[in-house]
């Protein structure tokens, strides 16, 4: 004869257990999004500050901006030598509620640091870009994003192609930076800053 232990008592609760962890998830999610508006400045931006910078920097990025749904936080590392490095972390999500893409701004500069997006396949694009066309999509995104206040990019090496992407390594002064972009037709999937 099998044993009624504690499990067969809690499975009756356990639809309600799970909606009441829903709402209060919901209410303590709804109560961090409220404190993240009324967040003052953090170096340059308030969140709704560096939101809207997003949102107009999505213009270049993304062909649809007016379903995308924007939300952002206040994010503190730390480089290898202990000093804080504060940022904002800003995500896009479409009208589904699907991540799309990251931003990444330095708070103190104000600048832009990291993009990364999600592209979907683009059926129209049947091609490849040739290894001189990713170079020169790469460096267009570059200076589009103005990621850094010295624009003159170069190539540090060649693009490498990886499986539906050309992976692009840049330097301009003491900054480098990693671009990808879609092999079809050349959309900014990926980029970061390095060492600035």
């Amino acid at each position: 004869m099998p044993r009624k232990g504690c499990s067969y008592v809690l499975l009756p609760w356990l639809p309600i257990l799970l909606v009441c962890m829903g709402l209060f998830l919901t209410r303590l999610w709804t109560q961090h999004v409220d404190q993240m508006a009324n967040l003052g400045p953090y170096g340059r931006y308030s969140a709704q500050q560096v939101v809207e910078r997003s949102r107009t920097m999505c213009r270049d990025l993304v062909p649809e901006t007016a379903t995308l749904h924007f939300t952002s936080a206040p994010l503190a590392t730390h480089d290898n030598a202990g000093k804080e490095l504060r940022k904002w972390q800003v995500e896009y999500r479409d009208a589904a509620g699907s991540l799309s893409g990251i931003l990444q701004w330095n708070a103190d500069t104000g600048l832009l640091e990291k993009v990364s997006q999600h592209l979907p396949e683009d059926p129209r694009f049947a091609g490849r870009l040739s290894s001189s066309q990713a170079a020169d999509m790469s460096l267009y995104w570059m200076e589009k994003l103005q990621m850094v206040r010295e624009k003159r990019w170069r190539m540090a090496s060649a693009p490498r192609y990886e499986q539906g992407i050309w992976r692009c390594q840049l330097l301009s002064g003491n900054a480098g930076a990693i671009v990808i972009v879609r092999a079809n037709d050349g959309l900014l999937t990926y980029a970061h800053i390095i060492g600035i």
